[in-house]
């Protein structure tokens, strides 16, 4: 349920600084993190699954994701349980009491490199948040990343739901990426160059292809026309129309996300 917002400033429902009285338009996405039988957060100790640190976690295995919320103190290697019952081959991570990015790690690209879903930057190597030790089946783990409470979005690639992956671009060939499921949301970013990330869906845009894309790392509204022929999705993925640096530069390095509406 969202409602009006009076001089709230948080343009979820309303204008800055007073009801909205347009036609204004929002999306949101909706994962459901909670396990479909239990739908209670599980506390897991330091020792359990020889983690080094406590964590919360509201995980839906079936689905492949989970919220972690946890404590990073200092700047040792820690490892936490992320409730899964395979390795997380993306995570999210926001420090929730101080200013910080929205460190994201993904497999395509190895342990000790990682991106930031608020920026444009390219991949950074480094043990500056993710350890130099990938993921396992039980457990992720941090290190430098200290400052108290963290959130992280942990998920993993589920058949016919979901799926994580990496393609380097090509102009002329213009690369068909293969999901195993047609998606309806698609989210992408170059990895070997600063670029923003790009978001699709088939909620806002129903026409195919589509090349109306929202930019998480911008505060802006939806790009519209400006990628080209953008994407275009079908039964088994999705194909790179657009010879934009965003999704598909020659030789340029991407990693992506794509989603079906379950």
């Amino acid at each position: 349920t969202v409602s009006d917002v009076t001089a709230g400033n948080n343009n979820v429902n309303g204008a800055v600084g007073g009801t909205w009285s347009g036609n204004a338009q929002f999306v949101a996405y909706s994962l459901k993190m909670l396990d479909n039988n239990n739908n209670v957060p599980v506390q897991f100790d330091a020792g359990d699954n020889s983690a080094t640190r406590s964590s919360l976690v509201s995980a839906n295995p079936e689905a492949g994701m989970s919220i972690v919320e946890l404590d990073k103190p200092n700047t040792n290697a820690d490892t936490y349980n992320h409730g899964l019952s395979s390795a997380p081959t993306f995570i999210i991570l926001k420090k929730l009491g101080a200013t910080d990015d929205w460190y994201v790690y993904s497999s395509e690209l190895g342990n000790s490199v990682r991106l930031s879903l608020n920026t444009t930057a390219a991949k950074v190597t480094g043990t500056g948040v993710w350890n130099s030790t990938n993921p396992t089946s039980t457990l992720f783990s941090l290190q430098n990343q200290l400052g108290g409470m963290h959130i992280a979005y942990c998920f993993h690639s589920v058949s016919g739901f979901s799926k994580f992956g990496s393609y380097t671009g090509d102009t002329s060939t213009y690369p068909t990426i293969s999901a195993g499921f047609q998606p309806n949301f698609v989210m992408i970013k170059r990895t070997d160059s600063g670029d923003n990330w790009l978001i699709f869906d088939t909620k806002r845009d129903t026409s195919n292809p589509t090349n109306i894309a929202l930019i998480p790392n911008s505060a802006a509204a939806e790009s519209i026309g400006n990628l080209g022929n953008g994407i275009t999705i079908g039964t088994d993925g999705f194909v790179l129309n657009s010879t934009d640096t965003g999704i598909n530069a020659n030789n340029g390095e991407y990693i992506y996300w794509a989603m079906k509406i379950n």
